[in-house]
């Protein structure tokens, strides 16, 4: 009897005891966070050369381009067009350089004249050129060595931008110059030149150098020659036959020929062959621009900014373009024109359809609302990897993890944009 009513009393009391737990339990709702829906990030268009951005994140289009640096003479590659000193390349590892011995670097002192000489040079100008001193604050001039830069590619690995970032991009090599020198002997010349003043610079670049695989900075993107755009250039222009449309009056049809330096007369209708090189300009700031020589049968060459660009008068244009705008002219009747209105319209229809069909697609095969979004180029938190294919295409690149718990997926877009993939489910965005 004792037994039974221990039992009774020891199932009262664990009844009890859990029961107060469980009951503190409590269900609430759970708040849901609003969709992230990115618009698919613009990429670099070819047809354009390197040129500023109001929108500065869109600098990032030029991440995994090639640059080239075309040669150059000491020291001009430290200046800029007024002849100033600018730091063009830089690195955030300072540089230890031996003074040579027929290049004194002094010492002086507020009061008197020299007080004893350097022994070596602290810098982050890459590949440094020691060319010149003089009695100043800042008494010695340093510029890249056109030797180890100058003609040479060079690979954007990453871009900083904004004035905030890059002021304390700066701020953190000048540090590093500073502490220099307090922990260096009084025969070390710290050069900070380049870090001194404000940057009003709206990029900088980072850098490898294809040849050596360094690691490099450069605060001045506009001298270097974008290879992708060059190579445009080239596909575009480079051997193709041009026609001059020039002007009834005859002094504006005139050009100089490089060659021998005489005037040339440009004829109405008369062919020409577009060859597109790299020319050394002493006027430009690059030092070398990207030229387009026109030359004839008669070997008379002269060139031209941009081959499709002219006066009102005299222009110039592609002689497919040419024969085809002359074809056009011929077709004059109703049928023709009638035909190629029909043709137009069964294009924009075709493509029409084409969208439709994709359309539909997309909302059978993934419902009314990602459907549409994936129709639309968008991704959003929660989407498979295929329903991220079909709205963004294929990523360029894809790293993967397996892990005793997930398998997780990188998508790189080449944009600086990415997305993560857990189990085949989309959990985060990153631009």
């Amino acid at each position: 009897m004792k037994t039974t009513s221990l039992i009774i009393v020891n199932m009262i009391i664990t009844f009890c005891y859990f029961g107060n737990i469980y009951s503190q339990i409590t269900i609430g709702n759970i708040e849901k966070r609003p969709d992230t829906i990115m618009l698919k990030p613009v990429s670099y268009d070819s047809l354009n050369d390197f040129k500023p951005k109001s929108n500065l994140i869109d600098y990032r289009q030029y991440v995994r381009l090639q640059v080239y640096l075309p040669p150059f003479k000491n020291p001009i590659i430290g200046k800029d067009p007024n002849g100033k000193e600018v730091l063009f390349l830089f690195t955030k590892k300072p540089t230890l350089l031996p003074i040579n011995s027929t290049l004194k670097l002094l010492k002086y002192s507020d009061f008197s004249g020299p007080t004893g000489e350097f022994e070596n040079i602290l810098t982050c100008v890459y590949k440094p050129l020691y060319y010149f001193s003089s009695a100043c604050d800042d008494c010695a001039q340093i510029a890249s060595d056109a030797k180890e830069t100058g003609d040479t590619y060079y690979s954007i690995i990453d871009v900083i931008y904004g004035r905030e970032r890059i002021m304390k991009f700066k701020n953190k090599i000048d540090s590093v110059l500073w502490s220099n020198i307090r922990k260096h002997n009084d025969k070390l010349y710290v050069d900070r030149s380049g870090f001194k003043q404000q940057w009003d610079m709206s990029v900088i670049l980072k850098l490898v150098n294809n040849k050596t695989g360094d690691t490099l900075y450069s605060a001045d993107p506009y001298k270097f020659i974008l290879v992708p755009y060059f190579v445009k250039q080239k596909q575009l222009y480079d051997k193709k036959i041009f026609i001059a449309l020039t002007c009834i009056h005859e002094e504006v049809n005139k050009a100089v020929d490089i060659q021998t330096n005489s005037q040339i007369i440009i004829k109405p209708l008369s062919k020409w062959t577009c060859e597109v090189n790299l020319l050394k300009n002493i006027n430009s700031y690059k030092g070398y621009e990207i030229s387009y020589i026109f030359r004839n049968e008669l070997n008379q060459t002269f060139l031209v900014d941009i081959p499709r660009q002219g006066s009102n008068c005299l222009h110039f244009i592609l002689e497919d373009e040419y024969l085809a705008q002359e074809k056009e002219k011929q077709l004059k009747s109703a049928e023709q024109i009638a035909q190629k209105k029909k043709e137009e319209q069964d294009k924009i229809e075709k493509e029409r359809i084409s969208k439709q069909i994709h359309y539909q697609y997309c909302i059978e095969k993934f419902g009314q609302t990602k459907g549409e979004l994936i129709a639309q180029g968008k991704v959003v938190i929660g989407m498979t990897t295929e329903m991220c294919e079909v709205a963004w295409g294929k990523p360029i690149d894809i790293s993967k993890t397996t892990t005793k718990y997930a398998s997780l997926e990188n998508w790189y877009y080449g944009w600086k944009y990415s997305l993560y993939f857990e189990n085949g489910y989309l959990i985060r965005i990153e631009n």
